[in-house]
């Protein structure tokens, strides 16, 4: 599993309840639609990477004393700067006690300042995303819904299923509900 992934090949395979797991074209199919699965939810959600990662960002300084940056949850700030010239020197760089990040991850917030009004001038390098074990529940959205990607590979064209007592599923095209209430709840919701 590519550290990116939400999920792996034995999640998917276990799902399936493949247990041969030496075919390398299944494997690879499955790959592929994992990693096409978790891009997918990465980009629904609107962060570039739900698992931790470390970022290096520019934003235009606003006047104001709060910075969302484009991933969350924050998890630590190596380095906050604001320097209208770009240089980035050691004197444009804040004090860890002069800023802090909000309870929830989603901003830093100035202590005493703000940033100042300007075009790219606040460099921020940060570490945002989750562990997997924080974020359970859309790995196993990941496993469903490439489960279900899969079993709509073997069953091209198929729009609905009939049971043995006759009656009719439809079958559901984009995300599963269950998946969607899932990701709604990591999303980041603006007010434009």
């Amino acid at each position: 599993m590519a550290t990116t992934n939400l999920c792996s090949l034995d999640d998917v395979l276990g799902q399936l309840g493949i247990i041969d797991t030496t075919n390398n074209k299944v494997n690879d199919l499955i790959n592929r639609m994992i990693e096409s699965k978790t891009e997918s939810i990465n980009k629904y959600i609107g962060v570039e990477q739900l698992l931790a990662k470390d970022y290096t960002e520019y934003y235009n300084g606003d006047g104001c004393n709060r910075l969302y940056t484009k991933n969350y949850p924050i998890n630590s700030v190596a380095e906050l700067n604001d320097d209208t010239n770009w240089e980035f020197g050691s004197d444009t760089t804040s004090s860890s006690d002069d800023f802090r990040i909000s309870n929830d991850g989603s901003y830093i917030l100035l202590k005493y300042t703000v940033f100042a009004k300007g075009d790219e001038n606040v460099k921020i390098t940060y570490n945002a995303g989750y562990t997997v074990t924080q974020i359970v529940d859309l790995k196993d959205v990941c496993i469903e819904e490439v489960t279900r990607a899969y079993n709509e590979k073997l069953n091209v064209g198929v729009s609905s299923r009939t049971d043995a007592k006759g009656g009719v599923t439809r079958v559901e095209k984009g995300w599963m509900k269950q998946s969607i209430e899932v990701m709604d709840r990591y999303k980041r919701w603006t007010i434009l």
